[in-house]
């Protein structure tokens, strides 16, 4: 029987994640926990309160989602943009980068986990399987003429693959 509003039930709190940590200061990895039952799983990716603890107080506004195929490297971006990376399915190697001190961090993502980037970083990813669907969630409206974009092959990031990756224009 379900139970309603009122209920006396006795709660106990669960983790949603598990901290991973991060190699970049301000940037937080964790995976989310998944509930699993006969129908599938479910996961509760961030709330405000969360973020806050980690030490974010990004009010998200926009939610983007990308679909791309293995080899694609989409990066390196930067806008004035805090971002929470996720990945849905496939596989991705996710980097982190910053512009002004040469900085950067390379992390194997997979589905269920997340990445928590702060404004002044840049960002960029390349698909390891077939294909990945990523979607991130960020602080700030679009902005193309704020956009900045870095040589994905610069900085002496090293990315898994040795191969010639599929870019967009802009990327190249």
């Amino acid at each position: 029987m379900a139970q309603g509003r009122g209920a006396s039930r006795a709660v106990t709190p669960r983790l949603k994640y598990e901290l991973k940590g991060a190699r970049l200061d301000g940037v937080q990895l964790y995976s989310l926990i998944q509930y699993s039952d006969k129908r599938g799983w479910f996961s509760q990716q961030w709330t405000d309160t969360d973020l806050i603890n980690m030490g974010f107080r990004a009010g998200f506004i926009q939610s983007n989602i990308a679909m791309s195929n293995q080899f694609v490297l989409r990066g390196m971006h930067r806008q004035d943009q805090t971002k929470l990376v996720q990945v849905i399915s496939g596989r991705i190697f996710d980097v982190v980068l910053n512009p002004e001190t040469g900085a950067w961090a390379g992390y194997k993502l997979v589905e269920n986990d997340v990445l928590l980037i702060p404004s002044h970083y840049a960002h960029g990813y390349m698909v390891l399987s077939d294909t990945a669907i990523v979607q991130y969630f960020v602080d700030k409206s679009y902005q193309k003429d704020a956009e900045e974009t870095f040589k994905w092959d610069g900085f002496g990031i090293e990315w898994p693959l040795k191969i010639n990756p599929v870019l967009s224009d802009k990327d190249s």
